[in-house]
């Protein structure tokens, strides 16, 4: 009975039991081996332990393993490797416990095997989040700190470390430690460090989210805000608000002095009424350049500025805007004559003859946007190949001649690294050419060979260059088949002549 409970258990598991004689070779297997690794139950039985096929035979904890079956120890959680139906190397757990007799005898093992394959792909693809997420928070503008329940900190990136000037590892310390260091370097100024450090661990410990600024001893103004998490802790964010508070204090000193530089400022300006979203003033640059009479202008609705395609993006824009903003994007704009202009507007609320009011600059950028569609139509209709990728090597754009030079549609090969198309004697050469640009060697040419779609290597001669503002590699690659071809040919002919002469 107790062997028929044992065998209905082996057949429900998701993970597979075996036994093992005393001469330690399998007697018994439960068929969810078959079903996870494809392997039968008779490829194991009548098997030692040695001699089922695995990847991992320079592991030195695989003679630990031999040596625990031989004195008859248990073991538990053991990682190694087998060779599946497939003939693929398959990551498994095996934990086993010895068996005697009632007279001491030895009987052999029972034990039980799990595959642990779905769980090193979640691992790794945990692992390629991760390290996205901290290149994303290593290259923000903003200062970000991450707490956990008790406040200890679990990541911070590197603007906070430059601005806070943190020279070591502050993570697993508590925010009240890393806060004390800080107040004893004079972070605070000359307020009484113990109550900077006590308000600060007050509007931590509310659970709530909050907003302060202060002046650092290095003239920056920080705006530091908390945003607690449901599951506990919070985020911290810090950022530089120097240059905003720097242009509120100046227009608060004299409002004179504001509309001097607003009238003779050679960018176009207006202000405009959060509420009604009327102009309530513009400049003399905004006049020129959109051929307006000044009395015309104030008699003007921001969306008699815009065509009106624009319309509903700028209602959808201004519905429950009320806090500053600073840069709010591309936009169209509409002159006088009906010329259509492409901006770029950035924003600030501000108060104006008492009534809510919002600064508005305005850049003109169609010719940038010209010159991105150009460059655009460029690379679109380029004949040589031409690829952008990240700083780990992936692609994030691809010209359409890809097709053409290599075979491979554009959204085949976006999102993958350049290992996967290189031929593999060229790989390190190629490694090393980005590591150069990275170091400031701006522009590289060089030759690596790509394998086509249909197996066949294509020869490319390459011009490449690093961007240090985007992070982003840019090649520029021309297939040298046919130059290839024809300098082969060429040097047969001279060679062939040579003989003639001789």
């Amino acid at each position: 009975m107790a062997a028929d409970r044992f065998s209905l258990l082996a057949g429900i598991a998701s993970d597979w039991w075996w036994e093992m004689g005393p001469d330690l070779r399998f007697t018994f297997v439960s068929d969810r081996l078959e079903a996870v690794m494809g392997l039968p139950v008779t490829s194991l039985v009548g098997k030692r332990r040695n001699e089922v096929p695995r990847s991992d035979y320079d592991n030195p904890a695989w003679r630990d393993h031999l040596d625990d079956l031989e004195n008859r120890r248990p073991f538990r959680n053991f990682e190694t490797t087998v060779i599946d139906a497939s003939g693929a190397s398959r990551p498994v757990m095996i934990s086993g416990t010895p068996k005697f007799a009632a007279d001491g005898t030895f009987e052999g093992y029972i034990g039980v095997g799990h595959d642990l394959t779905e769980l090193r792909r979640h691992e790794r693809e945990a692992s390629t989040t991760a390290a996205n997420l901290e290149s994303i928070l290593d290259n923000i503008e903003q200062g970000v700190v991450l707490f956990d329940a008790q406040y200890r900190i679990v990541s911070y990136n590197r603007r906070l470390a430059e601005w806070l000037e943190i020279d070591r590892d502050v993570r697993g310390l508590s925010y009240e430690e890393v806060l004390r260091g800080l107040a004893k370097r004079g972070e605070y100024g000359p307020d009484d460090a113990e109550a900077a450090v006590a308000l600060r661990l007050k509007l931590l410990r509310a659970g709530e989210r909050a907003v302060i600024e202060r002046k650092r001893p290095d003239g920056r103004t920080m705006s530091v805000s908390y945003n607690p998490l449901p599951g506990g802790g919070g985020v911290m964010t810090y950022s530089d608000v120097t240059e905003a508070r720097d242009r509120e204090s100046r227009l608060q000193e004299s409002e004179a002095g504001f509309r001097y530089l607003f009238r003779h400022s050679p960018m176009p300006m207006w202000v405009y009424s959060i509420g009604s979203h009327d102009i309530l003033e513009v400049n003399d640059a905004a006049v020129a350049a959109y051929g307006y009479s000044r009395e015309e202008f104030l008699a003007l609705n921001l969306f008699d500025l815009r065509p009106p395609e624009e319309g509903d993006r700028l209602r959808t824009y201004l519905q429950g805007r009320s806090a500053s903003q600073l840069n709010a994007g591309e936009w169209q704009h509409r002159h006088k004559d009906g010329k259509i202009v492409d901006v770029e507007v950035y924003l600030h609320d501000i108060e104006f003859n008492g009534q809510s009011a919002r600064l508005a600059l305005l850049m003109d950028i169609t010719d940038r946007k010209r010159l991105e569609r150009q460059s655009q139509r460029i690379f679109e209709t380029s004949e040589d190949l031409m690829l952008v990728s990240d700083s780990y090597g992936r692609f994030i754009q691809v010209s359409p001649s890809s097709q053409r030079v290599l075979g491979y549609r554009p959204d085949e090969m976006v999102g993958h690294g350049g290992q996967e198309f290189l031929v593999a004697e060229d790989l390190e050469s190629n490694r090393e050419e980005m590591r150069l640009a990275r170091r400031g060697e701006a522009v590289r040419r060089f030759r690596a060979r790509f394998r086509h779609k249909d197996g066949r290597v294509v020869p490319l001669a390459w011009v490449s260059t690093w961007s240090n503002s985007d992070r982003r590699h840019y090649f520029i690659g021309r297939d040298m088949t046919e130059y290839d071809n024809t300098a082969a040919t060429l040097r047969q002919a001279v060679k062939m002549d040579a003989i003639g002469q001789l």
